[in-house]
């Protein structure tokens, strides 16, 4: 019993610190039981550790005092530093995480809550020392002394530590945005005490002490929003003319992803050249890191829109035209061509009840069109007014489903097949969208020159009814079989109907 006074006597200086770490412990553990895999619970395992090192040291404290009372001051000095760094990274935590990053959803950045760190640990160990009995103003007017000569030493360091905190104080930027400095730009991945890091397109970490990034110019490309605009320019003939051009081109944006329909694309005409005319094709886009990828899509876009429309862009020379095949050859050539888009034309059901002569000079007068993989070339839903034949590649027939309205695949269309042959006849509307899978080349028969073929011969326009009922009802018989329901615009499968709408469609 003697023995246990003594050792209660003897401990007495380090019961409140040891009383008070037990606490902080069960405090802490109740913390990571409550708030397991967050962010404050990771943090509280630091105090937790240095609370657990106190009570090893404290021990060895207690140790010294009975067996070496020369080394108690030294050992009982440290666990005092010990248990005042534990108890700073508790409040820290608690306040930093606990209070303002987990119910008010404030992120307080790193080298805030590191100086904060520095700042309260250096008041605790001051009140500690003069507590101790140590004369801190003279401890205070040495370590004056003594950070003088080390200020002078690490200037450098400390203007990267000062325009460390200016950052985080004024905050130009943040970690995740999307920055320029100097020739460097890329995503800020850390702010730190020395140094800012941001991750370029190719995956470099670029390192930019902070005195650099504040006194050279900042590009944020991340705020005060996201969106940016876009320039990209070409130069077409002076035959073009500027208000088709300009249709054309921003036709040829809205059709790439990533471009932003609002606000809206331009065009601008720019500069008369000797042999060209020049436009700016504006645009903005909210995906910067996509930029190049973006601006690619819509190059390559624009040649496919432009090569459709028959305008080109000229070489900055003459045009130098050397012939190595005789007319004779191409005139053949075409004429091959020509009789190959007859025979599909004449095996397309809804053509049969016109002539040879007809469908010759429907494959005569067929344009050839050039879509790039991933391009819509119809919309659903939208009125017909052209059929198209496969020449090269392959297109995706697909419609919206009924339920869960995502894009149900009804069939793919390869070399000579075709699609839109009765809503070229009759203007209905698409019954589903038709896209590019791979880069393709059309030939499609226009309202144009059908209708001038009904406009000579009329008396197709019953024959053309007769036909088109006849098909409808072959459609009708199976959709019954399948036990499917006829579409908006089967309901009427008589001749006299598709005569009617035939007629209103060509205005005859």
């Amino acid at each position: 019993m003697n023995f246990l006074f003594r050792i209660f006597d003897i401990a007495g200086p380090l019961i409140p610190g040891v009383v008070t770490a037990a606490i902080c412990i069960a405090v802490g553990v109740g913390v990571q039981i409550r708030f397991r895999g967050e962010t404050v619970a990771t943090r509280f395992r630091r105090p937790m550790v240095l609370f657990h090192v106190y009570l090893f040291v404290a021990a060895a404290a207690l140790l010294a005092k009975l067996y070496w009372p020369v080394a108690f001051h030294a050992a009982y000095m440290v666990s005092l530093l010990v248990l005042a760094l534990a108890l700073v990274l508790a409040v820290v935590t608690a306040v930093m995480d606990g209070f303002l990053g987990r119910y008010r959803n404030i992120s307080v950045p790193s080298i805030l809550r590191d100086m904060m760190i520095v700042v309260l640990y250096v008041l605790v160990i001051l009140l500690v020392l003069h507590q101790e009995g140590v004369e801190v103003t003279s401890l205070i007017t040495t370590s004056a002394v003594v950070t003088a000569i080390i200020g002078f030493a690490l200037q450098d360091l400390l203007s990267n530590v000062i325009s460390g905190l200016s950052i985080q104080m004024e905050r130009p930027f943040k970690e995740g945005d999307w920055v320029k400095f100097d020739t460097f730009e890329g995503c800020v991945t850390e702010i730190n005490w020395r140094a800012t890091k941001i991750e370029t397109r190719g995956r470099d970490i670029i390192v930019i002490p902070n005195n650099a990034a504040t006194s050279a110019p900042l590009i944020n490309f991340s705020a005060p929003s996201s969106v940016h605009r876009r320039r990209v320019s070409v130069g077409l003939r002076y035959e073009a003319s500027p208000n088709r051009v300009h249709e054309c081109l921003i036709a040829a944006a809205r059709s790439v992803e990533g471009v932003l329909s609002n606000p809206a694309p331009q065009v601008l005409t720019r500069k008369y050249n000797d042999f060209s005319i020049d436009y700016d094709l504006l645009f903005f886009i909210n995906d910067l890191p996509r930029r190049e990828m973006i601006e690619s899509n819509v190059m390559t876009r624009m040649w496919y829109y432009l090569n459709r429309e028959g305008l080109s862009i000229p070489f900055p020379i003459r045009d130098v035209n050397v012939r190595t095949i005789s007319a004779a050859d191409e005139a053949a050539a075409h004429q091959n061509s020509v009789a190959e888009l007859e025979a599909v034309i004449s095996r397309i059901p809804e053509f049969a009840p016109l002539s040879a002569e007809e469908r010759n000079y429907l494959a005569v007068h067929a344009h050839t069109r050039r879509f790039a993989k991933g391009e819509c070339i119809l919309e659903e839903g939208v009125p017909g007014i052209s059929c198209y034949v496969v020449s090269e590649g392959q297109v995706r027939i697909e419609t919206a489903s009924a339920e869960s309205n995502l894009p149900v695949e009804l069939a793919t269309l390869g070399a000579d097949q075709y699609f839109g042959e009765q809503s070229l006849i009759t203007g209905d509307p698409t019954m589903a969208a038709v896209w590019a899978d791979t880069d393709c080349v059309l030939h499609e028969i226009s309202k144009a020159h059908f209708g001038e073929i009904l406009v000579r011969n009329q008396s197709l326009v019953d024959a053309l009814g007769q036909r088109l009922s006849e098909r409808a009802k072959e459609r009708r018989a199976a959709q019954k079989r399948f036990g499917s329901e006829s579409r908006p615009g089967e309901e009427s499968t008589e001749p006299a109907g598709f005569v009617r709408r035939i007629r209103s469609f060509f205005q005859l």
